[in-house]
């Protein structure tokens, strides 16, 4: 996702390869907050969303108010517990910390942190609901980190060279590798130990700074604002690129549940990918305007969100 702060004007983007366009689907406007931060999947219930007006959800077509309480504050992150509702916890972020709920969105409270910080990104374990581990990109503050569901958060910064962090992306296999990989103005780091230490990756320097980051399978792909997409088969080790997306701005990217589909925002196109990325199928019709955060359900189904123009379903 790109944080508010870092959203810069929109440039057009050269695509090298022929992209396949979707067949029978639609952009549909949904009644929504003006700008979508942030969008995280609820189990097979829904989606939640960071907005400009608090914290909202989407379920079958329409968007409605989560918590009230949190109406006026900015969310600028939000994830949820991969058998949410089954576990029913949730994380959503701002520029003054990280709430929590455990009951469904039916209730938030604050969360205990070092100092107040600006959040720019969650992510949770993908045993989340075993392990209790979350971490935590800020602006100002590096990576924290919480073992209890968020409830308590702790800064893992050793090695980190740079603290103003935008993404994070977490191997679908932390449970083994206890592999997280974060992105900073200045650089991309990984983490092998659960967040306990940072190593600075190689990455070329003209790409930076990496506005979204996913893995999808053992695949870490980072999208840059300036030079387009790479790839990396081996966390961060060697990066490559393939025939589309080489360059350019990515506004965007998400992957489903199970890392099989791929999804990609730029100002001009909006695109899945079935087979990590070597070919993409292209969103017919006209592409929202000033997108900024996307997601994409098992089903391919699309929500993308915008920085003005509120919420947008591809259907």
């Amino acid at each position: 996702m790109s944080h508010p702060d870092r959203i810069t004007g929109f440039v057009a983007m050269s695509l090298l390869a022929i992209i396949m366009p979707m067949a029978k689907q639609r952009w549909q406007h949904i009644d929504s907050p003006n700008s979508i931060f942030s969008i995280a999947r609820a189990g097979q219930v829904g989606w939640i969303l960071g907005t400009s007006e608090g914290v909202w959800k989407y379920v079958n077509e329409s968007c409605s108010i989560v918590a009230e309480t949190l109406r006026p504050a900015q969310i600028t992150a939000v994830v949820a517990s991969s058998n949410f509702p089954i576990h029913p916890v949730a994380l959503c972020g701002a520029a003054d910390g990280i709430a929590m709920t455990v009951d469904e969105g039916q209730s938030w409270q604050g969360t205990t942190m070092p100092q107040l910080a600006q959040i720019s990104h969650l992510v949770v374990s993908p045993a989340f609901q075993m392990d209790r581990i979350a971490f935590a990109a800020t602006m100002q503050d590096g990576v924290l980190c919480s073992t209890d569901f968020g409830a308590t958060w702790q800064a893992w910064n050793f090695g980190l060279l740079d603290l103003e962090t935008i993404a994070l992306a977490i191997s679908p296999a932390f449970s083994q590798d206890e592999t997280v990989v974060v992105s900073t103005v200045r650089g991309i780091f990984r983490s092998t130990n659960a967040g306990r230490a940072w190593r600075e990756l190689l990455f070329p320097t003209e790409a930076l700074p990496v506005a979204s980051m996913i893995f999808a399978g053992g695949l870490l792909i980072v999208g840059s604002e300036t030079q387009g997409v790479f790839y990396s088969e081996n966390v961060g080790n060697v990066w490559g690129k393939r025939s589309s997306f080489k360059s350019g701005q990515i506004n965007a990217m998400a992957a489903n549940s199970t890392g099989q589909l791929i999804a990609i925002a730029t100002p001009a196109v909006v695109a899945v990918s079935s087979d990590q990325g070597a070919n993409w199928t292209r969103a017919e019709g006209h592409v929202p305007q000033g997108i900024i955060s996307i997601g994409v359900g098992d089903d391919g189904v699309l929500l993308a969100g915008s920085q003005e123009d509120g919420l947008w379903l591809y259907a």
